[in-house]
């Protein structure tokens, strides 16, 4: 708005030379003034160019010439520019090096920031170039932003490389110069800058041949996502690879976003061609909670600990930088009292760090993963580039494993124990075509469980799980033989294209499943403790359609079927399955057991695949679901489930036939000293419980239970116990409102 542009000037070019005569250059908006004025000329050609002029910016806004987005914090300013510059050089027109352009180069040149804004910052600095008797340039930068001050010295040769520059920063105060640092990160949502910086630096000779030494430390420093209590750190390096190496750097309490680090020390000697790095990092962080139980001594509290030495040095190819060699001499991760990674040293090469693609080689070695050691004697990696993806080439074993400790801390009330001992290997390569070879089998050795009958043999003969790759073609098996546990054993085959990595979810899949077992009473010890198991199970079927939603086509076939707990009074048997598999679908052709003198039948289908969901319906006659002397429970009625991924409905009609609650030698359930009870005006306020609030990030997500079930409790049911002995009569509704259970009804 209100725009006013002069330019008066002149040119010629002929004679004597070019020549460019700028007598004024003004443009001008409201308040803001620019202006530029001086002259250029390129007079006979082996003469030197000259350049004289001056410039001025007043109370210069740039957001009225370039406001930029809407939304941008750019347009929102302030901003208000207050500078002054002139300059006077020459320099030759002769081509070369920069070293022989610098050496004709005259003149001086200023610039002088006064009271300024950017982004609502005091900005005011100086920058000054002054030649010095033809042999060099003397340089100084100063700006002070908010409080903090940056300041450069340098010294710029014009007839060698010996250059040297200083560099001094002290920025106390960072959140004042975080509103610039929004602007200069455009499209961060957590743009943020805040804490104190210092360092000090000098810089000798002229790229590519710079050394460099100096010291820096920070405080509660914030940028972005990372975030530093503190940290220090000192070096001493140049880029020619013989040029001496000293750094160490210190961080205390560390954060990149959720991750955590209490303190981390890194160390580096020697040259660029040789050398030492030592990194030690602590973390408050615990590792996840299954790989504490895995581990053979208690988790304890002691902090995380990764720890890494090697030793070697980068390489050159044709004068470049190609990568670097060496050994990694030690590689450990600890959480609490035990490593849960832990390498000894091998051989690296990492190629490629100049010229793509990055290349990965490891010399055989050996590592520790949790209890679990392997061996590899071949490790290839290649990097991603326009020639093609990512390949991969290894080739390792995994040493005999013991499983019973392992199954012991997973289970420490199982009772665990044996001899046995599993082994595997692996190879994969995954160029010109995907190929694999990775076997987990069993070795030598049994399993056993120890409960409170005695000590019993799984008699396992056979483990193996198993995968090959060729040609496209995934063929996958698994095997299971023991005198306990019966016979278990599949394959099914994936075929895609030879380059894939993995299957994709439409491939198209063909296999066979089989299970037998002659008596479910040997798998009494994988039940918990109490329970009991009896009858036979046959499993038969084969298998089709897609990776991602496999068909199933064949009969599952249980006979004889018992669960008994004597302890809870429960006696199950006469149990009788058979379900047929039809491919996309299930449906139950028979499913019936026996309790006291009534009976249970269940029958519906269900649907497999990608979206998975049933819907059943279970008749219940004189079913008797507790039988203890002092607990019984006879109930008839029917019941409809409908089961989905994320869904579960039950509802139906259920009464007592008979019943019997008698706590005459026991206290009755009674609620702790410490519940508060809060009694509602009426009980539909129960019906309006909020709902539970949503699971955060990463957790189990349970389905939602929709539940609308009436229970009669008929005339036949009586409490005994703490001076009552009385029937108990009347009708009850069971219904979920916002996912809590509600009980309405008259119980008399």
């Amino acid at each position: 708005r209100d725009v006013r542009l002069k330019l008066d000037a002149e040119a010629q070019r002929g004679g004597d030379g070019d020549r460019i005569e700028l007598r004024e250059a003004l443009a001008s908006a409201g308040g803001a003034r620019a202006t530029l004025s001086g002259s250029a000329r390129r007079a006979a050609p082996d003469a030197a160019w000259q350049l004289k002029g001056q410039s001025k910016l007043s109370a210069f806004d740039p957001a009225a010439w370039w406001p930029g987005r809407e939304d941008s914090p750019w347009r929102r300013g302030p901003h208000r520019l207050d500078a002054s510059g002139s300059f006077d050089l020459a320099w030759p027109r002769a081509a070369g090096g920069l070293a022989q352009q610098l050496a004709a180069l005259r003149g001086q040149a200023e610039l002088h920031l006064a009271d300024s804004v950017l982004a609502g910052v005091a900005l005011r600095g100086d920058a000054r170039l002054r030649g010095s008797d033809g042999a060099a340039l003397e340089t100084t930068l100063q700006l002070d932003a908010g409080g903090n001050r940056l300041q450069a010295d340098g010294h710029i040769s014009t007839r060698d490389s010996a250059d040297r520059w200083e560099l001094v920063l002290d920025a106390p105060a960072l959140a004042a110069f975080g509103p610039v640092w929004r602007l200069l990160r455009p499209g961060v949502a957590d743009a943020a800058l805040a804490g104190s910086l210092n360092a000090k630096a000098s810089l000798v000779g002229r790229w590519p041949a710079l050394s460099s030494s100096g010291q820096a430390s920070a405080a509660a420093l914030r940028v972005d996502r990372l975030g530093l209590q503190r940290a220090e750190a000192r070096w001493q390096a140049g880029t020619a690879l013989d040029s001496p190496v000293d750094a160490q750097l210190s961080l205390n309490g560390a954060a990149w976003g959720p991750a955590t680090v209490e303190s981390a020390t890194l160390q580096l000697q020697g040259s660029g061609r040789s050398h030492r790095l030592v990194l030690r990092a602590e973390s408050k962080a615990r590792p996840p909670a299954w790989v504490d139980s895995l581990q053979a001594a208690a988790p304890g509290t002691g902090p995380s600990l990764a720890l890494l030495q090697a030793q070697g040095g980068l390489v050159e190819d044709g004068g470049s930088l190609a990568g670097w060699r060496g050994e990694l001499q030690q590689l450990e991760l600890r959480g609490g009292n035990t490593a849960w990674l832990k390498s000894g040293a091998v051989g690296a090469e990492l190629l490629g760090l100049a010229q793509g693609p990055l290349r990965l080689t490891l010399q055989p070695g050996r590592a520790e993963l949790l209890g679990a050691a392997l061996r590899w004697s071949r490790v290839a990696w290649r990097g991603a580039d326009a020639a093609g993806p990512a390949q991969l080439d290894a080739q390792a074993e995994l040493e005999p494993l013991a499983v019973a400790p392992l199954l012991a801390r997973l289970q420490p009330d199982f009772g665990w124990g044996g001899d046995l001992r599993i082994g595997g290997r692996l190879e994969v390569a995954s160029a010109p075509s995907f190929r694999a070879d990775i076997v987990l089998e069993r070795q030598r050795g049994d399993l056993t469980v120890t409960d409170e009958v005695g000590t019993e043999s799984l008699g396992l003969s056979d483990l193996r799980l198993g995968l090959n790759v060729a040609d496209g073609v995934w063929s996958f098996t698994q095997g299971l033989a023991g005198s306990t546990l019966g016979v278990a054993a599949g394959a099914f085959v994936a075929r895609t294209s030879p380059q894939a990595s993995w299957p994709a979810p439409d491939a198209p899949v063909s296999g066979v499943l089989e299970l037998q077992v002659a008596n479910l009473g040997t798998w009494g010890t994988w039940v918990p403790a109490g329970w009991r198991l009896g009858g036979a199970l046959r499993v038969s079927a084969g298998i089709g359609g897609s990776f991602g939603g496999p068909e199933f086509t064949g009969q599952l076939r249980g006979s004889a079927l018992s669960v008994r707990n004597f302890v809870q009074g429960v006696n199950v048997s006469d149990g009788e399955v058979a379900i047929a598999l039809q491919g996309a679908t299930a449906h139950i052709e028979r499913f019936s057991a026996r309790a006291g003198a009534g009976s249970l039948r269940l029958e519906g289908d269900a649907t497999l695949g990608m979206q998975p969901q049933a819907r059943l319906l279970a008749t219940a006659q004189k079913f008797q679901l507790l039988g203890r002397v002092d607990r019984r429970l006879v109930t008839s009625g029917e019941a409809r489930l409908q089961l989905e991924r994320d869904k579960l409905q039950l509802d139906g009609r259920l009464g007592v036939d008979e019943g019997l609650i008698d706590f005459t030698r026991s206290d009755a359930p009674s609620l702790a000293d410490d519940v508060v009870v809060r009694r509602h005006a009426n009980g539909a306020a129960a019906a309006r419980a909020e709902a539970p609030p949503e699971p955060g990030p990463g957790a189990i997500r349970l389905p939602t239970v929709a539940l609308d079930l009436r229970v009669g409790l008929g005339e036949q049911l009586r409490v005994r116990g703490r001076g009552l002995d009385t029937r108990l009569g009347g009708e009850l509704r069971l219904t979920s409102p916002g996912g809590r259970l509600a009980v309405n009804g008259t119980v008399r």
